[in-house]
């Protein structure tokens, strides 16, 4: 049974971001997070940095992913909205074939420098 969907904006034999919307069955109705892309890694790094600095809440992070292949660190505005910043995801062409992935610990992260949260697969 499938959970959810990955879906892109192709263009053709043009590359374009692995997705640019994601949507999954969930306990609630709503948005899981927005997502901003960064320049590269340090970027992150330095963002990761001030945000401790500044008080705000970690949410998962570091963390690359195995599906999108997205280094990204996810955190929580001040009210308590996940937002996402992340680097070097794939960019995919016409040719990526669809796909069926397992919905497990695996297909989330390749690794990451901290568990992922009970709550984060949630709404």
């Amino acid at each position: 049974m499938a959970v959810g969907g990955f879906l892109r904006f192709p263009r053709g034999a043009e590359y374009v971001d692995h997705h640019n919307i994601a949507v999954f069955n969930g306990p609630t109705n709503g948005a899981h997070h927005v997502c901003f892309e960064t320049i590269d890694l340090d970027a992150i790094g330095i963002g990761r940095q001030y945000l401790l600095s500044k008080g705000y809440k970690a949410s998962w992070g570091l963390v690359r992913h195995a599906l999108g292949g997205a280094v990204s660190d996810y955190w929580y505005d001040p009210s308590g909205f996940r937002v996402e910043h992340m680097t070097d995801g794939d960019v995919v062409n016409d040719t990526f074939p669809t796909r069926l992935n397992p919905h497990n610990q695996a297909s989330l992260e390749q690794w990451a420098t901290m568990e992922m949260p009970e709550d984060f697969l949630r709404a």
